[in-house]
């Protein structure tokens, strides 16, 4: 593959991949609604978001020929069906292979830079177990009469509940938002494990905030470190004597400069700063390349929005800062 068509499928798989991510943050919700026991009649809208959502990912998926994603997505949908069919009715064991199949499509989501194809591990055995739980028959109706063996004592998952109540109705609460309770949860999962992270405590939370603090900290130093590095070597493209400043290895500084922050961006989820970068790497691939002619006034309002990037970075850790000193005040009620 030659230079620009890969430059252009990374650019094509860098948008999907935006647009994945939202689906799978609208099913990831809804599942986790689902797993924290809702009123039965939520149950049913909730496994419709989730098969919307999974729908639109797959056919975008087909349309870019990520041919294990496209299979997973499409694979999970019988068994998404047959739930909605039973009014959100579920068993543990589908609830959890609908887990495994969400699950094996964020971490192909996560790799498809990497690995360009969208490839799932295990993809025919995990589709052989979704398809199992959706011919499992229908729990059996129980005797409300009969009295219930007592169940054995289980973790509080109170701090967690108040999360999800904060979740759902804190909207309007800021003027902008960056979902960071979806944040907390995604790295509590991560830190200890699907079944753990129910049972966290306020202090397991405060710590996963506080670490998500020096996320942003870190994030902004990188920003204040390279900006003037890029904002530098942006003003000599303008200059007259540019032939004569902007040296090969210069060029290469830059686009590694704004590699390196729109990775910061990416690890903070800072997507609209994540894009900036995008663009502005491929910008000045062109640029370096001299493909097209680039003017000066082209030139001048890249340097500006470049200059300008550091208040974007600025507001976006401080908007971090007031979510989750609220999430805090929610998690110590």
């Amino acid at each position: 593959m030659v230079a620009h068509e890969e430059a252009f499928l990374d650019e094509v798989l860098g948008l999907f991949v935006l647009e994945a991510q939202e689906w799978i943050s609208q099913s990831s919700n809804a599942l986790l609604e689902l797993e924290h026991h809702p009123a039965s009649d939520r149950k049913p809208k909730l496994f419709e978001t989730i098969a919307c959502s999974i729908t639109n990912l797959g056919g975008s998926a087909a349309t870019l020929e990520l041919r294990d994603l496209e299979k997973l997505a499409f694979g999970l949908l019988p068994l998404l069906q047959v739930l909605q069919e039973r009014s959100g009715a579920a068993s543990a064991p589908q609830i959890d292979c609908l887990r495994q199949g969400l699950n094996g499509i964020i971490s192909a989501v996560q790799k498809l830079n990497e690995t360009k194809t969208g490839e799932v591990p295990n993809l025919e055995l995990l589709l052989q177990r979704i398809a199992a739980a959706a011919k499992e028959p229908p729990k059996p109706e129980t005797n409300e009469a009969a009295s219930p063996p007592p169940s054995p004592p289980v973790p509080s998952t109170a701090v967690i509940d108040r999360l999800f109540d904060f979740q759902r109705h804190h909207p309007g609460k800021f003027e902008s938002s960056r979902h960071l309770v979806d944040v907390v949860i995604k790295k509590a999962k991560n830190d200890y494990g699907e079944r753990g992270w129910r049972y966290l405590d306020a202090t397991s939370i405060v710590q996963i905030i506080e670490e998500l603090d020096k996320l942003d900290d870190q994030f902004l130093e990188e920003v204040r470190t390279r900006v003037p590095t890029i904002a530098g070597i942006v003003s000599d493209c303008k200059s007259p004597n540019a032939d004569a400043l902007l040296s090969r290895d210069r060029l290469d500084t830059l686009l590694q400069e704004v590699q390196r922050l729109h990775d910061a961006a990416k690890s903070i989820e800072a997507k609209s700063i994540m894009l900036f970068f995008r663009g502005l790497h491929a910008f000045f691939t062109i640029f370096a390349n001299k493909s097209i002619e680039i003017s000066i006034p082209r030139l001048t309002a890249v340097e500006s929005r470049v200059n300008s990037i550091m208040a974007a970075a600025q507001q976006w850790a401080e908007m971090g800062k007031l979510e989750r000193a609220a999430i805090q005040q929610v998690v110590r009620q």
